[in-house]
C-alpha cells in the first residue's frame, strides 16, 4: 500500500470514528461542561476542524479558514466538508509533497484530530450519552468515503 493510500484511509477513518462520536448526540451534548477549563464538545469539534484544515493548507499551500464556533449542526457539517477537502487535497497535491511532509501530516494534525475525536467520545460517556459499541477493526472504512451513518439499532 502506498503512502497516499494510507493517508487517505486514515482520513476516512477519521470520518468513521468522527461519525461515531457525532451522530445521534443528544441536544445538550454540544455545550456539555466537563469542568476545569475543558473545551465543550462544540468547541472541541470546531478546533478539530481547524486542525484538519491546517493539514489541508499544508498540502495545497493556501490560507486556512478562521471562523467563530458555530452550532453543533454547523460544526458537524464543517467537520465533514473539511475532511472532504483534505481528501481532495491529498489526491491533487500528494505528488508534490515529499515523504517528510507526509510523515508530518500523520504525526501532527492527523494524530491530533484522532486524539480530539477520542476526547469527544469520552465526553459523550461523561455526558451520559456513550457512543454505542462497535467493531472498529471490521468496519467498512474506505478511502474517499468520509461520512458514515450510525447503523440502525445502534444509536
Amino acid at each position: 500500500m502506498d503512502q497516499l493510500a494510507v493517508l487517505r484511509h486514515y482520513v476516512a477513518t477519521l470520518g468513521y470514528r468522527g461519525s461515531q462520536a457525532l451522530d445521534a448526540a443528544p441536544d445538550y451534548f454540544a455545550r456539555f461542561n466537563a469542568g476545569r477549563g475543558v473545551r465543550s464538545p462544540v468547541e472541541l469539534l470546531s478546533h478539530t476542524t481547524v486542525v484538519l484544515d491546517y493539514a489541508r493548507s499544508r498540502l495545497v499551500g493556501d490560507e486556512r479558514e478562521c471562523r467563530e464556533v458555530g452550532t453543533w449542526e454547523a460544526e458537524t457539517e464543517r467537520f465533514y466538508l473539511t475532511l472532504e477537502r483534505l481528501d481532495e487535497a491529498l489526491l491533487r497535491g500528494a505528488e508534490q509533497a515529499d515523504d517528510h511532509t507526509m510523515r508530518q501530516m500523520i504525526q501532527g494534525p492527523l494524530a491530533d484530530a484522532m486524539t480530539h475525536i477520542g476526547q469527544l467520545t469520552m465526553l459523550r460517556r461523561l455526558a451520559g450519552a456513550p457512543v454505542p459499541k462497535g467493531g472498529f477493526v471490521e468496519a467498512d472504512v474506505r478511502a474517499g468515503r468520509l461520512r458514515y451513518p450510525v447503523p440502525e439499532g445502534e444509536a
